[in-house]
């Protein structure tokens, strides 16, 4: 940073504690910021300035173009009204000029849906492109519905998990309903549908294949137990439909 001073280039943002944040104002931090609105600060010369914040979490910013001096920023919580907080002028200065890849990683970072490692590491550009198209979409919707009631970004990406659900559920229930009847499911005699109160399971000494595993999905599993109405084999618990005595029983 101090050869962008002396080249005379100025610039200010944010960065991880890892970056070269002096580990002494990062103590010193800990110990002094107890509210929202206080801040600490540390100088090098000429003109370096190194600063952390206390907004919802704590944040930490440099700059070779700013002095110490107290500003205020307004916080929206909740959709209540604005309040005013404490800041340093360098906090205001970047949320009033910070670009377009600022927010993007600001908006990633609260809600992100990617992980740090994957075994094949063509994933992470995967999960990275969904995130921005998320965003993207994000952006979109709030420029296309200006007129319309806020939405928050977490109740956006709620109502993206919500429409995804109702979709695969629907083909999901379309699958099974077709795979049912192509299996022969409509093929089981309708006695089974009749006299409810009357089919209870018996346990029978020898094991034999349950019909309703066959019939629906064509696999050959034995039971001990059978409908004593009917005198079917089937599954009380286990089985390929976990419960093949309540569905023989009810599937139409």
């Amino acid at each position: 940073m101090k050869e962008f001073i002396d080249k005379g280039i100025y610039l200010y943002g944010t960065l991880k504690t890892n970056m070269g944040v002096p580990q002494e104002l990062i103590d010193h931090a800990k110990q002094v910021l107890k509210e929202r609105g206080d801040w600490v600060f540390m100088m090098a010369p000429p003109s370096l300035l190194c600063v952390i914040w206390k907004d919802s979490v704590n944040t930490h910013l440099l700059s070779t173009c700013h002095q110490p001096i107290e500003a205020n920023v307004v916080r929206r919580l909740g959709g209540a009204p604005g309040i005013s907080i404490r800041s340093p002028l360098l906090a205001k200065d970047y949320n009033l000029y910070m670009g377009s890849c600022d927010q993007c990683n600001s908006l990633r970072k609260r809600y992100n849906i990617s992980r740090s490692h994957h075994r094949r590491w063509y994933m992470s550009m995967v999960y990275y492109g969904m995130e921005i198209m998320i965003i993207n979409s994000f952006v979109i919707f709030k420029s296309i519905n200006v007129g319309a009631a806020k939405m928050s970004h977490l109740s956006y990406r709620k109502s993206i998990m919500l429409y995804m659900q109702m979709q695969s559920g629907t083909i999901r229930s379309e699958n099974i309903h077709k795979r049912r009847r192509i299996d022969g499911i409509e093929k089981l005699p309708d006695e089974r549908l009749h006299h409810p109160g009357q089919h209870y399971p018996e346990v029978i000494e020898e094991r034999r294949n349950c019909k309703y595993c066959y019939a629906v999905h064509k696999v050959q599993l034995k039971t001990k137990f059978i409908c004593c109405y009917c005198k079917v084999p089937l599954h009380i618990n286990g089985g390929r439909s976990e419960n093949c005595f309540r569905f023989y029983h009810t599937h139409q």
